[in-house]
């Protein structure tokens, strides 16, 4: 029993240290699908619909019918479906996470750090897709090389998780729920490159000493 409370403490502090990141993905899948969540986050996600809408809001009718059931393998048929067609799009291998990480949320950080990803790929490709946002501001990218840049303070996100030394901070919640829109971290048509309105917020403007790593 310590030994599961201690993963689980672990697994929140994970995701408490990515509740920007978080906020932002949820942020985006709003403005692209105009609706606000009613659910947190994880709960929201789970069946798979919201996603393959958001294929469909960047690709229209890539996905000529989504699932509404409420079998669990039609739910996660969905979520393999969004994965499918996301990897179709530019996706790396590398940055999806397996079904289970989100239909029985056992890894969040993964299904958040998907969903960047994934928005970095729309924002690359939106020149060739003629997709014109919202976008994820994101401080993953893709070059045209397929290569990812992150910021130092992604990268020490990422080894603080990798350690398990991360504290949660009070107040840090793995639940979020909004009655309206938000904005922050997205943006719209010219807008991509994360200048101009106030209410945007990237997760790192600054990126002093990034690293590339191969795709």
């Amino acid at each position: 029993m310590a030994l599961e409370a201690e993963v689980r403490a672990k697994g929140a502090a994970k995701l408490a240290a990515l509740s920007v990141e978080q906020d932002q993905a949820q942020s985006w899948i709003e403005a692209l699908l105009g609706n606000p969540f009613e659910s947190p986050f994880a709960d929201e996600l789970k069946d798979g619909n919201v996603l393959c809408q958001v294929i469909n809001a960047i690709k229209p009718g890539s996905i000529k019918k989504i699932s509404t059931s409420k079998l669990a393998f039609k739910q996660m048929e969905n979520i393999s479906i969004f994965l499918k067609k996301a990897k179709a799009m530019g996706l790396k291998d590398k940055d999806v996470f397996d079904t289970i990480d989100l239909y029985e949320a056992r890894d969040l950080c993964k299904v958040i750090m998907c969903i960047h990803a994934f928005g970095a790929v729309v924002q690359q490709n939106s020149g060739s897709t003629g997709f014109n946002g919202p976008f994820l501001e994101t401080s993953v990218k893709y070059a045209a090389s397929n290569e990812r840049v992150f910021s130092e303070e992604q990268l020490a996100k990422q080894r603080e998780m990798a350690s398990g030394g991360t504290k949660m901070t009070s107040g840090s919640s793995d639940v979020m729920q909004r009655s309206e829109i938000q904005k922050t971290g997205i943006t719209f048509g010219n807008d991509k490159s994360g200048a101009g309105s106030g209410d945007i917020s990237a997760i790192s403007a600054g990126s002093s000493g990034i690293m590339e790593r191969s795709g």
